[in-house]
């Protein structure tokens, strides 16, 4: 069986399950056609964007702040989590589109669905007096969370029709 994210791996893809997008950016260096080195190129540019509109702004503010404690070292662990599930996520979708737009609108739906949703989840397990403060603080992170997923469904959309123009011609 082979996959259609990176068919020149099908030994292990199959047990991979949704963790294919990872093992095909580990096989960057091994025989992989000009394809497959521009579809990992792509995630990796996705992944950084996302990253830099959700995740840079909360490092910045934890490092001007002098001290880092374990918490906050955990918070922006969680804070990586959010453009990578997006970017795997939104890889998947947009694989199958015709349409830049489409690929966009899919990035910034996830980019604000993803914390919106983590944000009520966590209120709701953390019940308390300062539930509604962690899903007013996910909103918050949600509007740059959508910027980036909107930019990240753009840069894979965009190296999708490439992709095919190039393929037809």
């Amino acid at each position: 069986m082979r996959s259609p994210l990176c068919p020149e791996r099908e030994d292990f893809l199959p047990l991979a399950g949704p963790l294919q997008p990872f093992f095909c950016i580990l096989s960057i260096g091994q025989n992989t056609g000009v394809h497959y080195q521009a579809i990992t190129m792509s995630f990796l540019k996705s992944l950084g964007v996302w990253s830099l509109c959700t995740f840079a702004p909360v490092v910045v503010l934890v490092l001007s702040s002098g001290r880092i404690n374990g918490d906050q070292v955990f918070v922006i662990f969680l804070l990586f989590l959010l453009p990578l599930l997006g970017t795997i996520l939104l890889y998947w979708w947009v694989g199958e589109q015709k349409s830049v737009l489409r690929s966009v609108l899919y990035g910034l739906a996830l980019g604000f669905a993803i914390p919106a949703l983590g944000g009520f989840l966590f209120s709701i397990i953390a019940a308390g007096f300062e539930s509604p403060a962690i899903f007013v603080g996910a909103l918050i992170l949600s509007i740059p969370s959508s910027i980036g997923g909107a930019l990240a469904g753009w840069i894979q959309g965009r190296s999708d029709a490439v992709d095919r123009k190039m393929e037809v011609s």
